[in-house]
């Protein structure tokens, strides 16, 4: 059976995109820091993948995300998006990398404005999380679709609980990809806590004696740094 593992994140990031440009619409942006929990299983493979990340949004649209832990080893890459530059910078510590990305000119209209009130999206279904008010917000993939190979494409069904009052960010977000009627894969990544108060300007940091690298020599960086830590 053809992996879905490819198909579901393309469109887990279509998802995500949507959510984005459909949730704006205030002037000024709300000021947190939240520490998420995903777990996401294989249902065919038994395989369990888990992330423990943490973001946070600044006043003008700027944010971050730091992957603290990927299946439970300390990472620490951090990618920083800066509305003021204008630009989308991965930081890896552990190859002393950045990978610095310009932001299309529609990205930085977006992040002028700040989302509206989400709750007209969900039809008033709503719960209490973490002490906030949430929304209800579900996506299902569209008619099934054919594979080149003739093999009907899995389909994505995503449901999200987004917070009005914290800009319109899931505070859970459970992902399950069904293939020949049958979940393949389900991802839950819940939030664990909430923060309101401004960001520290060290989560925006970018160091300035790390190398600038393309995705591809930072993924050899650090090949040769694990070879060379053999020796």
């Amino acid at each position: 059976m053809k992996s879905t593992s490819s198909t579901a994140q393309v469109r887990t990031t279509i998802v995500l995109l949507v959510w984005v440009s459909t949730a704006l619409a205030q002037s000024t942006w709300v000021e947190f820091q939240a520490t998420e929990r995903s777990e996401e299983r294989n249902l065919l493979t038994g395989m369990t993948h888990t992330l423990r990340e943490s973001v946070g949004w600044r006043k003008d649209g700027s944010h971050v995300r730091i992957r603290e832990l990927a299946n439970g080893v300390a990472s620490g890459l951090r990618t920083v998006v800066e509305f003021q530059t204008a630009k989308r910078t991965v930081v890896d510590p552990l190859t002393e990398s950045i990978t610095t990305y310009p932001l299309p000119a529609q990205a930085v209209a977006r992040m002028r404005i700040a989302p509206q009130q989400c709750a007209s999206i969900s039809g008033g279904t709503v719960r209490a999380i973490l002490g906030f008010e949430t929304v209800q917000v579900v996506f299902n993939d569209p008619a099934p679709t054919t594979l080149a190979s003739g093999n009907p494409a899995p389909l994505l069904y995503q449901e999200q609980w987004v917070a009005p009052s914290l800009n319109c960010y899931p505070l859970l977000t459970i992902t399950t990809v069904i293939e020949d009627g049958k979940e393949i894969s389900k991802k839950v990544t819940e939030v664990l806590d909430v923060k309101l108060a401004p960001l520290p300007d060290s989560l925006f940091a970018i160091p300035s004696l790390y190398s600038e690298r393309s995705p591809s020599a930072v993924l050899d960086e650090y090949d040769r740094r694990r070879h060379s830590d053999r020796k």
